[in-house]
């Protein structure tokens, strides 16, 4: 009787990560192109708006400046 061929070991698996999940999210962002500054503002003149976070900035439908 012929000896048995050798087993093939078993294919390897991928290396388990040690990342926390926030880690996951933030490689998510970058591969993304990273965060977007965006701040939506309310103007008292009713309209609702979005800009670049900045300490001032004027509403687009009537012009009022916003500062906080």
């Amino acid at each position: 009787m012929e000896p048995r061929p050798a087993a093939a070991a078993p294919p390897a698996s991928a290396p388990a990560t040690t990342d926390a999940p926030s880690r996951g999210a933030e490689r998510r962002v970058r591969a993304a192109g990273g965060p977007e500054d965006h701040a939506t503002y309310a103007c008292r003149c009713g309209a609702v708006f979005g800009a670049t976070p900045t300490t001032s900035v004027s509403c687009p439908l009537c012009g009022i400046h916003q500062a906080w």
